[in-house]
Order: structure tokens, then sequence, then C-alpha cells
């Protein structure tokens, strides 16, 4: 049961680190789709050669949500709520004094005031005009949004330990490891009481149904556990989700784990069996006199 709830943990530590940025990033496929039913009977958003620079990230996978023929629906509302109102992101990124935004935009503008510039510094303005291709507003008479294609990336949680896909970080390894040993230790707390329990008698039916009831119980636990923890890797896998990720995270864990139960018993031995190097540790040799 150990193995499982490690992978089962490491498994909910690696998807709840993304999950916020994927549940941000469906809303790119709301728009997409509202954009296609809107645009009925082509059935298709037109996708545009434009480019969109934004809190230092740049996105140009982009189609053009045009209200529908009736005015602008619910869906274009929405996705309209998504448009950053300021159109260059944080200026303050810009300014080059922060991280950029997170990778996680829907719609944007189709166009930008000149106004929109007049605070950014030169060098700054110069950059967002060189990378972002919208038209000012002034020059165009076409109203409608820029959206980011559900295709584009969406925005991850950074793991600094590992090569290539498979990595992991310290923070996930710690959180994994805390989590799981409250877990294994209510488990184990189970599985020796169940032990401890002893039908003296045959006629002691209701020692014998009890032993069972947490026998059972033992048992369901491994099993919901198992559930839940291939449950969750095959959603990483529809996703395309980091199961790598979860791979490392996972046996890192593990291997911490093991390292703490070896310090932890050797402090134990030294501080109860030996009263912190009192009595001296000594070989015991049991010796089989035969019969």
């Amino acid at each position: 049961n150990g193995a499982v709830v490690y992978l089962l943990v490491a498994t909910m530590v690696v998807s709840a680190g993304d999950k916020g940025y994927m549940d941000e990033c469906d809303m790119r496929a709301v728009c997409k789709s509202g954009c296609t039913f809107d645009a009925f009977p082509d059935l298709a958003c037109t996708t545009v050669d434009m480019s969109v620079y934004n809190g230092g990230q740049v996105y140009s996978r982009l189609f053009a949500y045009q209200p529908g023929p009736t005015g602008a629906s619910s869906a274009y509302q929405t996705c309209l709520g998504t448009a950053p109102e300021d159109v260059t992101g944080e200026l303050v990124y810009l300014a080059g004094n922060s991280e950029p935004s997170a990778r996680t935009a829907t719609c944007f503008k189709s166009c930008y005031d000149s106004s929109d510039l007049s605070d950014m510094p030169l060098s700054a303005r110069q950059s967002f005009q060189l990378m972002d291709r919208r038209n000012l507003c002034a020059s165009t008479t076409e109203s409608y949004l820029l959206c980011v294609s559900p295709e584009d990336e969406c925005e991850q949680v950074v793991y600094d330990l590992g090569v290539g896909e498979f990595r992991t970080s310290t923070v996930a390894v710690l959180v994994t490891v805390a989590i799981s040993v409250p877990i294994q230790f209510l488990f184990d707390a189970l599985f020796i009481y169940t032990m401890m329990i002893r039908q003296m008698t045959m006629s002691d039916i209701a020692t014998g149904l009890r032993k069972c009831g947490f026998q059972m119980l033992s048992i369901g636990t491994v099993l919901v556990h198992l559930t839940m923890a291939l449950s969750q890797l095959v959603q990483l896998y529809l996703q395309d989700g980091r199961v790598n990720v979860v791979y490392v995270t996972y046996f890192a864990a593990t291997a911490l784990d093991q390292l703490r139960n070896v310090v932890f018993h050797t402090l134990i031995w030294y501080t109860v069996a030996r009263r912190c190097g009192q009595i001296e540790a000594r070989e015991v040799i049991i010796k089989d006199e035969g019969p």
C-alpha cells in the first residue's frame, strides 16, 4: 500500500500544480466553439496571420472571433470579458522589471489606441510595436476579438530538477512525502490493530467478525488508493499531462522516504534500545541445541 499511496499523492501533486493554468486555458476551447457556432453556416473561424504581445508573452496562433449576424452572442460576450483592458499587458514587465505573465490568455481586442503606449518607456514601446502586429484602432473600423487557439501552449509549472521531460522539484517531492507519511501511518496502524485481534475460540463469532471486517477495510483501502492512482494517471495521459514528472516525483519521494526510515530507525535504536549510548551494543547469538 505504501507504493500505491506515494504514486497517488505524486500524481495529485503534479496534477494540482498545472490544474489552475489548465482551467484558464480551457476557455480557449469555449471561445473556439462559440466562434464556430456564431459563424454558422461557414462552420469555421478565420485564422489570422497576426501576433499579440501581452505581458511579455507573444501569441501568434490566433483566430478572429467576429460577432454574429444578429449581434454579439452570449458566448462572444463571455470571451470579450477575458480580453484584458490593458492591451499591452503588464507595463511593469515591459519596462523590464518583472517576470512574464502566465501564458493563459484567451482573447484580446483586435486593435489598440496610441494612448495605451503613452506611459511606456521608449524601449518597451519599441519592443511592443515590433512584436505586436495589431492595428491602431484609429486606422480601422473592424471590431472583433483575436482569440488564442486551443492548440496553443498553456502555462505549466516549472520543475528545476532533472533532464528533459523527466523532471521534478524539491517542493513537489517534499509535499509528496509530507502527505504520504501520515496516510501510510494510519494504514499501518489499522493493519497492526487488525493483526492484534485474536479469536481464541471458534465460538467467539463477534471477535471473528470484527477481525474480518477490519481485514476487508484494509483490502478496500488498498483497492481505493490503487483505483484513484490509476484514474489520475489515465486522466493525465488523456490530457497530455506530464506523466514523466509524476514518475520522477514518485521515485524521488520513495527514495527520500527510505532515507528517512534509515535515519529514524537509527535514532530509535540509539535512543531507546541503547538508552542514548549508555548501554553497550552486544551481538546476541542464538544456538540451536537440537532435540
